[in-house]
Order: C-alpha cells, then structure tokens, then sequence
C-alpha cells in the first residue's frame, strides 16, 4: 500500500509507524521493537535508500499505543512539517501510514 501512494504520486513521501504496546489486543504477542525491526527490513529490502518510504518509532518506547491525535501532536512537535499531512491508519497491520504531501 506505501508504494502505490508514492506511485500514484498521492504523496511525496510515506512513513510507516508501528503502534506501540496494545493491552487491549492481548492477541497481538509480537513486541513493538520487533515489529519496527520488521518493518524496517520489509522497507529496506523492498525498496532503495532513495525511494521516499521510511520507518519512524515515534510510539516504539511508549508504554502504550498513542490515540491517532496525540501521535499527530507528537510528531508536529518533533518533526517540522510544512505541508499537508493525510493519516492512514491500517488497524489490521497494526501499524499507521503517515503521508506526506
């Protein structure tokens, strides 16, 4: 799904955010740090260290996932973004897309 948005040219740049630790999914086993291994090894062995697709860890040293408005308020305070921000949340992935345009 990351590389369609970047090649339907939706957005500029996508970042892939895997949740953090979720009590109230007591069937997801896998930690958040090795989920952000994963999607790191997916995004760097899929695509080039150019192709505009990244993984943040944004919620990877929280002690539990962030609600969708405090993850956006967290990432304006740390990231300077200028331009319009799109969030695509994938619940089934358990992990969020945040697109750049």
């Amino acid at each position: 799904m990351a590389c369609e948005i970047i090649n339907s040219r939706s957005a500029d740049e996508v970042w892939i955010v895997p949740c953090g630790p979720r009590p109230d999914k007591p069937t997801l086993k896998t930690p958040v740090f090795h989920r952000y291994i994963m999607c790191h090894l997916a995004v760097d062995t899929t695509f080039g260290a150019r192709y505009p697709i990244k993984v943040c860890d944004f919620e990877v040293h929280e002690e539990k996932a962030l609600a969708t408005y405090h993850l956006m308020k967290r990432i304006k305070q740390q990231v300077c973004i200028t331009t319009t921000v799109n969030f695509v949340f994938l619940s089934f992935l358990v992990f969020g897309f945040l697109v750049i345009q």
